[in-house]
């Protein structure tokens, strides 16, 4: 009957655990979002220097390709003759992270505003964080680190982790994508300190860009796809 009883309850935290995973799924459209961010954020690590100072990652365009925007010709025409070597562990990585990849476009268009936004946005959150500002700050590290993940959160977690294929670059991954859930995770508890949801993504951010207000990685995709769509 002890037997039993202990059964019952390992069912019981079995069904419970696929309640949580049922969540996350049903929350793919965020989930998404933080798989797309940790892939890009990769780029560095396949193209390495000079290379990735002078080109970026911004979004995936309606036939998914990945499209990044570069600082000049002469990197694209360089990008163009490694492309494929370049495509070939870009694959392997968007299968090690769920992302559905089709091919790679260079942009040479916008790469100087991209900068300029990112350089902005940069140095507003660094100043927040080091209280150069009245307004909200960025979580530190060990906020983050000692941050305790509800079973949701976990099971996100583990779900990514589970799903992740084994490469050179994994740990990488899982680190990146646990890095971005952890904070999404801070701001949801601090509230009080966020500006609002993003227009697009959904999630909560402490400063909020433009008139659709955007969080930072939206508001330099969203500039990016309007560059690239009226080019």
């Amino acid at each position: 009957m002890v037997r039993s009883g202990r059964g019952g309850r390992r069912n019981k935290k079995f069904s419970s655990l696929s309640t949580v995973l049922s969540k996350v799924v049903n929350k793919y459209g965020i989930e998404k979002r933080l798989r797309e961010h940790t892939f890009m954020s990769m780029w560095s690590h396949v193209v390495g220097e000079p290379w990735a100072s002078l080109s970026r990652p911004v979004f995936f365009d309606y036939e998914r390709n990945l499209v990044v925007a570069v600082k000049d010709s002469a990197v694209a025409q360089e990008l163009s003759l490694r492309k494929h070597d370049i495509l070939t562990n870009l694959h392997k990585m968007a299968r090690s992270v769920g992302i559905n990849l089709k091919g790679l476009r260079f942009d040479i268009k916008g790469y100087s505003r991209l900068k300029i936004l990112e350089e902005q946005i940069a140095a507003e959150a660094l100043l927040r964080e080091s209280g150069g500002t009245q307004g909200p700050r960025e979580p530190s590290r060990e906020e983050l680190a000692v941050l305790e993940l509800n079973p949701e959160e976990l099971a996100e977690l583990e779900n990514f982790k589970e799903n992740l294929a084994p490469s050179e670059v994994s740990s990488r991954f899982f680190e990146i994508y646990e890095r971005d859930l952890r904070r999404r995770a801070w701001l949801q508890r601090n509230a009080s300190l966020v500006s609002g949801n993003c227009g697009s993504c959904g999630n909560a951010e402490l400063r909020l860009h433009g008139e659709n207000r955007l969080c930072g990685p939206c508001f330099v995709v969203s500039a990016a796809f309007l560059k690239d769509k009226n080019a």
